[in-house]
């Protein structure tokens, strides 16, 4: 019965991409394509999906075609899965908000012809992990839905670093000219997946709580957050050596000059020492299991944006950490919880990598100039 249901189900999704190919034909190879990609035993491309369908060998240029197929566009099928996505019933909400989750997956790439690669540094405490690399940067942004477990579905991916070269060969704009017109900061990778979360968030009619780690902490990721407030509540963790100011208290006497914007200087990983005492503890369930947690949260103001941010310091153990969020009436609480929620996604690109074999690919065009191994 539990296979039954689950054919029905896959039936009902791929039947509503319909709307999304010009041609019937071209729509029954991106069917043929999703299935192989869902019962194939082995990650050896299209040869996977021919072998494992039984299909006639000479199918398989024509499966080739179909990537290069001028009957449908990429951002119309990418809209139609969001579209599906959001219609869930059981998508995880906290104060009536949605949850989308988004974080980088760097991924090896060795072809000094292909598109896109780039020397990339990678931030593990891994060892097994080289600090260097040369692949490709890929940003995804997922949304949480609750059944029996909890799992980030993916609703948007796309290599977000190193396509300054491809973007200058579509355009035919000189190296010199490149990215001239664009403003500082706007076209970072984390500029890129803030801009990616927030279109999808816009397509929601509710609210949403957006979760990254401490490398999107920057002036960029909230200043696009608080020029949206009334949609979307970003939280980061924040840097161990993150520093805020209180709010400048008047002067008892009015002097000349411009009135001071900070006031007292607050090193935040000291209050972990010194202000422990001020802690709030509570139980929280946490990662499944519940835990006990200290807590102190401040509304200080941030050098970078110039602004208020929501600091929450929390302690579980002898662990300790910064949360930063951009709401700065949201319960501390939930700041915590929806935060031990970030982690589904690494789940979601353990998925993608080892059991649907989404980044092993390979191409290449002599176009590229060739990659410096530098």
């Amino acid at each position: 019965w539990g296979l039954t249901r689950m054919l029905k189900l896959i039936d009902k999704i791929l039947h509503q991409f319909r709307i999304c190919f010009k041609r019937e034909e071209t729509f029954a190879w991106f069917v043929t394509i999703m299935v192989g990609f869902l019962i194939r035993p082995d990650i050896r491309g299209i040869s996977s999906i021919v072998g494992c369908l039984s299909l006639d060998p000479r199918y398989y240029e024509s499966m080739l075609h179909f990537f290069r197929s001028n009957a449908f566009e990429l951002g119309a099928i990418k809209r139609k899965w969001q579209t599906i996505t959001i219609s869930n019933d059981k998508l995880v909400e906290i104060d009536g908000s949605l949850v989308i989750v988004g974080d980088h997956i760097k991924v090896p790439k060795e072809a000094r012809h292909m598109p896109g690669v780039k020397k990339l540094h990678q931030d593990s405490e891994n060892v097994g992990k080289a600090e260097y690399i040369f692949g490709h940067q890929f940003g995804m942004v997922g949304i949480l839905a609750k059944d029996k477990t909890m799992q980030c579905i993916p609703v948007d991916i796309e290599l977000q670093d190193g396509t300054d070269e491809i973007e200058r060969l579509k355009a035919d704009v000189p190296p010199v000219l490149a990215g001239k017109d664009k403003a500082a900061g706007e076209d970072t990778s984390v500029a890129k997946m803030i801009r990616m979360a927030s279109n999808f968030a816009g397509q929601t009619s509710q609210k949403a709580i957006l979760l990254h780690d401490a490398f999107f902490t920057s002036k960029y990721a909230f200043d696009a957050a608080q020029r949206e407030p009334e949609n979307i509540t970003l939280i980061t963790r924040g840097k161990k050596n993150t520093v805020a100011f209180e709010t400048p208290k008047p002067p008892k006497v009015r002097k000349r000059g411009r009135p001071r914007k900070y006031g007292n200087k607050v090193i935040l990983k000291e209050l972990f020492e010194d202000a422990i005492d001020t802690f709030t503890t509570v139980t929280m369930d946490i990662y499944g299991k519940e835990e006990t947690v200290q807590y102190l949260c401040k509304n200080l103001i941030w050098r970078p944006t110039g602004s208020m941010i929501r600091f929450v310091m929390v302690k579980t153990g002898d662990k300790t950490m910064i949360l930063m969020c951009s709401d700065l009436t949201m319960d501390p609480e939930k700041i915590i919880l929806a935060y031990s929620y970030r982690f589904k996604i690494e789940v979601s690109f353990k998925m993608l990598k080892q059991n649907l074999g989404g980044f092993f690919y390979h191409f290449w065009t002599r176009a590229m100039p060739k990659m410096s191994r530098l």
